[in-house]
């Protein structure tokens, strides 16, 4: 709502972050369709309610490839598609 009522255009959108592909249709269609983007907030997350010494391999890694995978994946897109960003 701040940011709304600061004049931004705010669009919520639900993709798969580590698939690279997603991503870049995703940065294609907002940078079509609006033509420049400023700023991304990477929210994505799984919740696992389990202390990280007893977690398996497969938990951890489900926990974190959404945080480092999807960064990597949105800034290579920005780097491609909008060199406009103000904050991310």
């Amino acid at each position: 709502d701040e940011l709304k009522s600061s004049g931004a255009h705010v669009h919520v959108k639900k993709i798969d972050v580590t698939s690279k592909e997603e991503v870049e249709r995703l940065f294609s269609d907002v940078s079509s369709t609006f033509g420049v983007i400023t700023g991304i907030i990477h929210s994505a997350g799984i919740l696992r309610n389990i202390p990280i010494e007893k977690m398996d391999k497969k938990d951890f890694l489900d926990i974190i490839q959404p945080k480092v995978i999807g960064a990597l994946n949105l800034h290579n897109a920005s780097l491609k598609y909008a060199n406009t960003i103000e904050y991310f």
